[in-house]
């Protein structure tokens, strides 16, 4: 067998290698927050009426005021936690303080700490009471 037959077979192998590696990984989940946050599957499909209705806008068109609108009206929703996912970070910034307080706290916990970290209006701070500990015991 020449070299450049097996050179071949290892570059073919080496290829459908890495593609069925990617097809694996996005079947079982592993693909990025906006793969899976559009208007017509997921959480957005099992929404009705103007729950529905108000989560697609805000979805669509990543406007601060329509997330907000979603936020005042359906703290609560299905749809609160994969549309935040998907907003950019200059959306979650201007988001209104006074709306995202009202999350409840499912809601918050639910959150990616890099989402819930850009929201206006969280505290940060570690819940009265908790103590950190670190490597080797030590409480800081």
């Amino acid at each position: 067998m020449p070299i450049d037959d097996k050179l071949s077979a290892l570059t073919r192998s080496l290829i459908l290698g890495v593609s069925l590696g990617t097809i694996a990984l996005s079947q079982v989940g592993c693909t990025s927050d906006a793969s899976y946050t559009s208007a017509e599957s997921g959480v957005f499909a099992e929404l009705d009426g103007e729950e529905r209705r108000l989560c697609t806008r805000a979805l669509e068109s990543k406007s601060p005021a329509h997330v907000n609108a979603v936020l005042v009206r359906y703290p609560s929703s299905r749809c609160v936690v994969p549309l935040l996912r998907a907003m950019p970070p200059e959306v979650l910034a201007a988001l209104s303080p006074a709306a995202v307080r009202g999350l409840p706290r499912a809601v918050i916990q639910a959150l990616p700490k890099r989402i819930s970290a850009q929201l206006p209006g969280l505290t940060t701070s570690p819940r009265p009471g908790a103590t950190r500990v670190g490597i080797g015991g030590g409480n800081y």
